[in-house]
C-alpha cells in the first residue's frame, strides 16, 4: 500500500467516524441550535474528503479493491444515517425512509456477493436513476442542514424514493445478466 491508497482510505475512515456526529448534530440542532455550524461543516467535509479521495485513487492510479468496496459503503452509512436522522427530526414518512435504506442495503449484498464469490473484477455500471437518487439523497440532506424548510426537504426525499424504487427495478431487471458472469 502506498501513501495515496493509505490517504484515500484514511479520508474514506474519516466519513464513517463522522457520521455518529453528523447524526448528534441532524438530532439535537432544534434544541441546540448553535450546532447547526457544526452540522454545514462537517457535511462539507464530507463531501470535499468523498471528492478528495477518489480524485487520490485516479490521480495517482492508487484505485485499490478495498477502496472500491469501502469507498461507497462510507457513503451509504452517512447517506443513510443522515436520510434516518432527518426523517426522524422532519416527520417524514417511515415508508420513504425505509425505501431508500433498503435499496442501499438490497444493493450493497447483492454487490458484495458478486464480488467476493466471484475471481473477477467487477465494475459497478450506475444507471441514471440510482445517479439521480443519489442526487436527490444529497439535496435532501443539503435542503435540511441549510435552509431547514420542511416542505422543501419532503419533496427532495420523495424524488429520492422515486429514484431509489426505479432504480431498485432496473437492477432487478438486470440481475439476470451479472448472475451469468459468475458462470
Amino acid at each position: 500500500m502506498n501513501i495515496y491508497n493509505l490517504t484515500a482510505h484514511i479520508l474514506t475512515l474519516t466519513r464513517i467516524i463522522l457520521t455518529p456526529a453528523f447524526a448528534v448534530c441532524i438530532y439535537y440542532v432544534k434544541y441546540y441550535p448553535d450546532l447547526s455550524i457544526w452540522l454545514k461543516i462537517i457535511l462539507l467535509f464530507v463531501g470535499i474528503t468523498d471528492w478528495l479521495d477518489g480524485f487520490i485513487a485516479k490521480r495517482w492510479g492508487s484505485e485499490s479493491t478495498m477502496g472500491t468496496f469501502f469507498d461507497p459503503i462510507a457513503d451509504k452509512i452517512f447517506l443513510d444515517t443522515s436520510l434516518i436522522m432527518i426523517s426522524i427530526t422532519y416527520n417524514l414518512p417511515i415508508w420513504i425512509t425505509a425505501s431508500l435504506v433498503c435499496r442501499d442495503v438490497g444493493v450493497l449484498i447483492v454487490w458484495s456477493f458478486f464480488i467476493f464469490l466471484s475471481n473477477r473484477k467487477y465494475t459497478v455500471v450506475v444507471h441514471i436513476f440510482g445517479k439521480l437518487m443519489i442526487v436527490f439523497q444529497i439535496a435532501t440532506i443539503a435542503a435540511a442542514v441549510f435552509c431547514s424548510n420542511v416542505l422543501v426537504v419532503k419533496i427532495l426525499c420523495l424524488f429520492a424514493a422515486f429514484f431509489s424504487f426505479g432504480s431498485a427495478v432496473i437492477y432487478i431487471v438486470k440481475i439476470d445478466k451479472y448472475r451469468k458472469l459468475l458462470v
